[in-house]
């Protein structure tokens, strides 16, 4: 998977560019990982607490080798699934074009 610093997630830095995200999805713990994750990728820097929360949340990614998904009809929004190799080099799961 790709550093959290890569802004090279297709052609945006925001991981959420290839969805519309319901409302009700918006208040769970990994919408709000995604939201800091794209905060960082604008330079935008929060309280080191926070900051230490993403980094783990992104280790977790990496060693299970999982990425973000999205589906507005999945009872919570978002799920990990396992990265494809190649395919997969960020934290959000590239879209099937």
């Amino acid at each position: 998977m790709a550093d959290d610093t890569d802004t090279s997630y297709g052609e945006h830095a925001d991981p959420f560019a290839q969805w519309d995200v319901r409302l009700e999805h918006v208040a769970g713990h990994t919408h709000d990982m995604l939201s800091r994750l794209a905060m960082r990728r604008a330079g935008i820097v929060w309280d080191e607490i926070e900051d230490q929360m993403l980094d783990e949340w992104l280790e977790d990614r990496r060693e299970e080798g999982t990425v973000v998904d999205y589906d507005p009809e999945h009872p919570g929004g978002f799920f990990f699934v396992h990265a494809r190799p190649g395919i997969d080099t960020d934290v959000v799961r590239r879209a099937d074009r």
